[in-house]
């Protein structure tokens, strides 16, 4: 039973969170990232990737928390906190778990 749409294109998910993921996922055009001073905004490129906000980093990313992750482990001096910055990028696992302290302002309300 399918009883939360998307409000963008209609599908129907069983879950609130499944819909959420979604909109993330397909719909969200920007991410806020907050650093030790500031928020940096960051908009969702032509081919689909967010790209790092920090200039001479070449990584993009398909989701927005992966960016988040990558930021807070490898850009540590722009972070509120300064982390271990030896990890793996194949570690999604500690990426992942890192950057939940790392606020995501998605533009849905």
């Amino acid at each position: 039973m399918a009883d939360f749409p998307c409000p963008e294109c209609n599908i129907c998910f069983a879950a609130p969170h499944q819909r959420n993921g979604h909109r993330r996922l397909v719909h969200q055009s920007t991410c806020k990232i907050r650093t030790a001073t500031d928020q940096i905004t960051v908009n969702r490129s032509m081919d689909g990737k967010y790209p790092c906000p920090v200039e001479g980093c070449t990584s993009t990313f398909e989701r927005s928390d992966r960016l988040q992750g990558h930021f807070k482990v490898r850009h540590a001096e722009h972070s509120d906190s300064a982390l271990n910055q030896d990890l793996d990028d194949n570690d999604d696992a500690q990426i992942r778990a890192m950057s939940l302290g790392m606020l995501i302002q998605p533009p849905i309300e």
